[in-house]
């Protein structure tokens, strides 16, 4: 089972709404939290192929549905961010872009609660990557894999008791050991481009 299907089942579907002013279904949050809950204990970990995550910013006011594009497209294809970015100069005026909003620690929370070890994915759209210097793809790469750490340490914080510290230490001998590679596919339209780098080697 691909999980990626989940992520945007809980992240756009029944967290956001672009149309809206605050970017926000109208239901309340603890129903998002009880449906990972029975996620994670509905699906085992070693049947779950892939996961693939990515944040997103607020649009910059609401987004309407067009005759050839839903809210939710014109959206998701130039405002994804790379999980848990941090926001490099917080006086600038494109500040807002690099904040992200979707539940990705809590996602990432009832991923590791199914026992899960296996590869991390990031697929991101969004209107920087049209940026033609040469550093582009290299920015971006890094962005990528600093998001992934980040994720990683807020994802086990709350979680470092009895119950997934066997986890926790399981999955990062595994990582530490075989030096994983996550490849990070950084897609603008229909333009790939593939950056590997190394994850969980310290």
């Amino acid at each position: 089972m691909d999980l990626s299907s989940h992520i945007l089942i809980c992240s756009g579907n029944q967290y956001a709404d672009p149309s809206t002013e605050n970017s926000l279904r109208p239901r309340p949050f603890s129903v998002l939290l009880d449906n990972l809950t029975l996620m994670s204990r509905t699906i085992p970990g070693h049947k779950i192929f892939f996961y693939q995550i990515g944040d997103a910013h607020r649009p910059e006011q609401p987004i309407m549905d067009a005759p050839d594009a839903p809210a939710r497209m014109t959206w998701s294809r130039a405002s994804r961010l790379f999980p848990c970015e941090i926001v490099p100069d917080i006086n600038s005026k494109d500040a807002w872009k690099y904040i992200g909003f979707l539940p990705v620690v809590e996602m990432t929370r009832a991923l590791l609660a199914t026992g899960y070890t296996g590869w991390w994915s990031l697929e991101v759209f969004n209107k920087s990557l049209q940026e033609e210097d040469e550093g582009c793809p290299w920015r971006h790469g890094k962005r990528g894999i600093d998001g992934l750490r980040r994720l990683w340490a807020r994802s086990i914080e709350r979680q470092a008791s009895a119950t997934y510290l066997p986890l926790i230490s399981r999955q990062m001998t595994a990582w530490r050991r075989a030096a994983k590679v996550i490849s990070l596919t950084v897609q603008f339209w229909r333009l790939p481009i593939w950056i590997a780098s190394f994850f969980g080697t310290a």
